[in-house]
C-alpha cells in the first residue's frame, strides 16, 4: 500500500490530493491511502511572496516525513500572496497562488514542486488577512458567512 500524507488537516487540501491521486491513477492500480496530518509551516499565517510560500510548503512536507514514518510521499501545500505582479499600477494589487512540494521518503533530496494559477484577491481581504493571524481562507469564510469558501 502506498501512503500519501498531506501536511494539513484542511479537508479541501486533503480531498484535492486524494482526487488527483485517484483520478489520474498516479500509482497505476496500487492500493493508495491519502491522509492529512497537522504540521507547522514555520512561516507567517499568511505568507507574502513566492519565496515564503514555497518555504512553507517545503517545511510542511519535511515535517510530514518526521511525523509519519509510514508515509511514502509527503505533500506540503501552502497558499500565499504576491503583491502587484503587473508592471503598472492599474488592476489588482495582490494575487493568491498555492504552491505544492512533494517529497519521496526514499529520495528526500529530490522533490517535485509546482503552483496553481495566480488569482487576483481584493484589497479588503488582503488587509484583513495581513493585519492578524488569519489565513485568506478564514477571512473569506468570515466575510462570506460560511465555511469552506
Amino acid at each position: 500500500m502506498v501512503v500519501v500524507v498531506v501536511g494539513s488537516k484542511n479537508k479541501t487540501k486533503v480531498d484535492a490530493v486524494r482526487a488527483i491521486v485517484t483520478e489520474l491513477n498516479v500509482f497505476e492500480g496500487q492500493e493508495v491511502t491519502v491522509e492529512g496530518v497537522e504540521v507547522e509551516s514555520l512561516v507567517s499565517a499568511q505568507p507574502m511572496g513566492r519565496k515564503e510560500t514555497i518555504e512553507g510548503a517545503m517545511n510542511r512536507a519535511k515535517a510530514v516525513l518526521e511525523a509519519r514514518p509510514d508515509c511514502k510521499y509527503a505533500i506540503g501545500l501552502e497558499a500565499g500572496l504576491d503583491s502587484n505582479l503587473l508592471s503598472h499600477s492599474e488592476g489588482p494589487s495582490f494575487f493568491l497562488a498555492t504552491w505544492a512540494v512533494v517529497l519521496d521518503r526514499d529520495q528526500p533530496e529530490k522533490f517535485g514542486i509546482g503552483s496553481s494559477p495566480n488569482f487576483p484577491v481584493s484589497t479588503k481581504i488582503v488587509e484583513e488577512s495581513t493585519k492578524g493571524t488569519e489565513e485568506i481562507s478564514a477571512v473569506v469564510d468570515r466575510i462570506a458567512g460560511k465555511s469552506g469558501s
